[in-house]
């Protein structure tokens, strides 16, 4: 036997999504944060506007991760 999989209750998995939900936006605020700290410090026109755009990246995963979890409410 490979794995052992025992019942998982429905609540603790939906906490468990939610948390890890979480962590992900955790993560793509501080994505942004660095992103946009590199962007203000490049002297580069073309750089800062790859940087930029790749702050929105990170703004709109944040934005798509949170109205996630309004959903579930």
């Amino acid at each position: 036997m490979l794995f052992h999989h025992s019942p998982i209750d429905p609540s603790k998995a939906v906490e468990r999504d939610l948390e890890n939900v979480m962590d992900l936006m955790n993560q793509e605020t501080v994505s942004y944060q660095k992103t946009r700290a590199y962007s203000q410090q490049v002297k580069n026109e073309e750089a800062k506007r790859l940087l930029d755009r790749i702050c929105q990246h990170h703004k709109q995963n944040f934005t798509c991760l949170d109205e996630f979890i309004l959903s579930q409410k």
